[in-house]
């Protein structure tokens, strides 16, 4: 599994993106998402190739943003 942080969420669209550890920006449903999850979550997900280029599936919440450090580690 890759880890990331959710950087954008359009609930009216019903999507968003992961920035995952090397920069890049994977894409992701809302519809498949089975937690509740916000901007700046970190996340684990696996990547999957889409009819548009690389999707993110299989999104598992880690830790929320208000229970992260800086650093990304769990206070």
């Amino acid at each position: 599994m890759r880890k990331g942080v959710i950087t954008h969420i359009d609930p009216f669209l019903g999507k968003g993106f992961i920035e995952d550890e090397n920069g890049q920006d994977i894409f992701f449903d809302l519809e498949l998402i089975q937690s509740d999850i916000n901007a700046g979550d970190l996340v684990n997900f696996q990547i999957i190739l889409g009819s548009d280029g690389l999707v993110a599936s299989d999104v598992q919440q880690m830790f929320k943003r208000k229970e992260m450090n800086l650093s990304g580690m769990q206070q």
